[in-house]
């Protein structure tokens, strides 16, 4: 994280109001700076867009202690968390329509047991690899609450 040194040597710029507006009338405002642009507020920092927000960075952390060096954790893909959830849950459920289709006295239920098992037992791997190394963001991190 940048930190500014105080005091600053060499040119700036201060400029001191009670209120300050940039309007670009007609096209666009862009604020560069060679270290870092920081917006700091005593109460809040409000960003509105009558389209959409895009936040372009290769890392992007959600609070103080955000990244997996401190206190932080990556943030959860839900669609790709509910698709491993699903294709799961999918399979859990042949193998108890399976169970049900048990009858005690044919010895035949044992091999829809085993075909419907195995059906289970094979997504398990799977639906454990997609939740270890799909579900969780490469790119956004966010800071982990101390409850």
């Amino acid at each position: 994280m940048y930190s500014p040194t105080f005091p600053y040597k060499g040119p700036q710029a201060i400029i001191t109001s009670d209120r300050i507006v940039l309007h670009a009338k007609n096209d666009a405002i862009f604020l560069f700076g060679s270290q870092a642009v920081s917006l700091s507020s005593k109460g809040t920092v409000n960003i509105d867009s009558n389209e959409k927000v895009t936040i372009n960075s290769p890392i992007i952390e959600l609070g103080n202690k955000a990244s997996l060096s401190s206190n932080g954790e990556k943030a959860i893909l839900g669609d790709t968390l509910v698709t491993q959830l699903v294709h799961f849950l999918d399979n859990l459920k042949i193998f108890t329509q399976a169970l049900d289709k048990i009858d005690p006295d044919n010895p035949k239920s044992i091999s829809i047991i085993k075909t419907a098992g195995d059906a289970l037992t094979k997504a398990i791997p799977s639906t454990i690899n997609g939740l270890e190394n799909t579900v969780r963001s490469q790119t956004v991190f966010i800071q982990k609450n101390n409850i």
